[in-house]
């Protein structure tokens, strides 16, 4: 795969964020911070909107940008719904039905994007849809799908069903492709699941006992071709790995000893922010 076969030249450059652009490419960065209204500097992190706006969370608040200023959504303790099976640090997730999703250590939060404000009740949101509660993580698939973890198992909003998972392992990420359910755990261990039958179909890791203590805080996916990346950080350091669908292979890409935080692709690059 062609990205594949640059990855490593490329991050090295994007890791300090393309500080020294390719002579053949002409590239122009803007420095974006409090002085032009975001509301603190220590942006989590970004995702985008249809509609090409930016959203930058921050810590306690999420920060909606047009190119031109900055509006602003606060964070408010009585917001938060408690997740205790979530570890990790802060995730954006879009659904499909107008919601914006703020995952943190331990909590979620819920904004309403047509009102742009979050919502006071998150469990009023959940009970509407029918989630069974209490929850104990959330999730949201590629195609913008709601899943939640509860003692039961894991459960598929769109098909009102719940699957197996690992009961020994935390269940840190899941994306699904064509009729497959992907389950990505903190050892590092990847289930492969039939979404029909919730049968296991096949599981692999990418690495043996010793790598999967050392990056076993946070999984972050993006799949890309035949495939996906994941990234995956430890105490004060990560992982950048691929895993190729038809052959449940994995390959690792690059590990440093700093965090790397968040995943995009343009024009067959891939883009990581990183600490």
């Amino acid at each position: 795969m062609k990205i594949l076969l640059r990855t490593a030249i490329l991050i090295i450059a994007l890791l300090s964020f393309f500080a020294h652009a390719s002579a053949s490419e002409e590239r122009r960065f803007t420095i974006i911070n409090a002085s032009n209204g975001l509301t603190d500097n220590s942006a989590q992190c970004v995702v985008c909107t249809k509609t090409g706006r930016m959203i930058i969370a921050t810590q306690g608040n999420l920060n909606f940008y047009d190119g031109t200023g900055f509006s602003h959504a606060d964070i408010h303790r009585d917001q938060l719904y408690q997740l205790p099976a979530y570890r990790g640090g802060y995730r954006l997730y879009f659904d499909d039905l107008h919601h914006l999703w703020l995952k943190n250590t331990h909590n979620v939060a819920c904004l309403d994007l047509l009102q742009e404000a979050f919502i006071q009740n998150v469990d009023s949101v959940l009970s509407a849809l029918e989630c069974p509660l209490p929850i104990l993580d959330l999730f949201i698939d590629s195609d913008n799908k709601i899943w939640t973890l509860t003692d039961t198992g894991l459960f598929s909003l769109e098909r009102r069903k719940t699957y197996n998972v690992l009961r020994d392992r935390n269940l840190q990420d899941l994306t699904t492709i064509g009729n497959q359910l992907l389950l990505f755990y903190d050892n590092g261990e990847t289930a492969t699941l039939d979404l029909e039958t919730g049968n296991m179909k096949r599981c692999t890791k990418p690495y043996k006992w010793d790598k999967a203590q050392k990056y076993a805080n946070t999984s972050m996916l993006l799949a890309h071709g035949d495939g996906l990346f994941q990234l995956r950080n430890g105490e004060g350091e990560a992982i950048l790995l691929y895993y190729d669908l038809k052959t449940g292979a994995w390959t690792t890409l690059l590990e440093t000893t700093f965090h790397m935080n968040q995943l995009a692709i343009r024009d067959e690059k891939l883009y990581i922010a990183a600490d």
